[in-house]
């Protein structure tokens, strides 16, 4: 009995899909016509608020901006170690 739904479902898909494609279109069932809406283009109009920055200035900003901001140790860099730590709390049992 599956197999007959599982037909009738693909039929009716294909039907669908025929009538979407336009292939009955010649007799008369097809899809209704889209109708697309008015396009509207405007110009894009630049302001100019503040003048471009020179090549000079800017690199200056990218020099200062760089001074600013120390640099990152690499990844490799060996790490410092960490302070010995009293003989009575390192024998001590962990309470978790």
């Amino acid at each position: 009995m599956a197999r007959w739904w599982i037909g009738l479902l693909l039929l009716l898909n294909a039907a669908l899909l025929a009538w979407n494609m336009g292939a009955l279109q010649p007799w008369g069932w097809g899809a209704a016509p889209t109708q697309d809406g008015p396009v509207v283009t405007l110009p894009i109009q630049t302001t100019a608020s503040e003048p471009a920055p020179s090549a000079a200035s800017a690199a200056s900003a990218a020099a200062s901006a760089a001074q600013a901001v120390p640099p990152k140790p690499p990844a490799s860099a060996t790490r410092p170690k960490p302070a010995a730590a009293p003989a009575a709390a390192a024998s001590a049992p962990d309470s978790n």
